[in-house]
């Protein structure tokens, strides 16, 4: 239904800035991605979220941005993707 959709990021854990409170590692700075576009390549709910999530294949190389992956970096089609909360996206 929405794979194939193209998306935006517009937050992280529904905030738009890296909180400062807590110490973020540089490879879970997913923030730098905000305003970052991609494209849905799964719309299945993954059994592990509480979340509705949607697997985005971003445009940007993630493993150039070192940060990490959260999908099976064995299967070609998922690299430089993120589960990613539906409330973090806009469909454009």
């Amino acid at each position: 239904m929405y794979v194939g959709k193209r998306v935006r990021l517009k937050s992280v854990d529904n905030k738009q800035s890296k909180p400062t409170c807590v110490q973020i590692r540089d490879y879970e700075d997913y923030w730098r991605l905000i305003g970052c576009e991609g494209e849905i390549i799964s719309d299945e709910i993954p059994s592990w979220s509480k979340d509705k999530r949607f697997l985005v294949r971003f445009d940007q190389d993630l493993i150039a941005m070192k940060l990490e992956c959260h999908n099976e970096l064995s299967n070609p089609l998922w690299s430089n993707a993120l589960w990613i909360r539906v409330s973090d996206l806009e469909i454009i």
